[in-house]
């Protein structure tokens, strides 16, 4: 905290009461809060060091707040992406392409995603075959 006290006191001269640091560093990771300071600083000076120690303090906070939110949702996003990314992949066409472990056949009348040959459709011998869509599962007229 004292790191960011003389932080302010250099950039932008008299700081908020110890109480303010202590509450932005229990709110926000402290390189929030160091960010915050500069990014209020360059704005202080952008208005040719006018802004009073009020605005100072809530433009700071502000700035906290959104860093913080940002963050938050960067990591959520990070999230999302590494488990859609850990997923096995699927190819989805609307042509007839063989690859090693599946043939696409065709394109599903539900959701418009590719379709494979599924299992043997038992009663009518194994020369029919029900196709399974990769996207909603629906099972597709038969084919020959």
């Amino acid at each position: 905290m004292h790191e960011l006290r003389t932080l302010w006191e250099r950039t932008l001269g008299t700081p908020p009461p110890d109480e303010q640091f202590a509450i932005w560093i229990e709110l926000h990771h402290p390189d929030i809060v160091r960010r915050a300071i500069l990014k209020t600083a360059i704005k202080n000076q952008q208005m040719n060091r006018t802004m009073s120690s009020d605005h100072r303090f809530r433009f700071a906070s502000r700035v906290m707040m959104t860093l913080t939110e940002q963050a938050a949702s960067n990591a959520a996003n990070k999230r999302l992406r590494q488990a859609v990314e850990s997923r096995p992949q699927v190819l989805v066409t609307s042509h007839a392409k063989e690859t090693p472990d599946y043939t696409v056949t065709g394109q599903c009348t539900t959701c418009g995603a590719g379709y494979t040959l599924g299992e043997p459709d038992g009663p009518d011998g194994p020369d029919y075959t029900v196709p399974t869509c990769f996207g909603c599962g629906a099972k597709q007229e038969k084919v020959r």
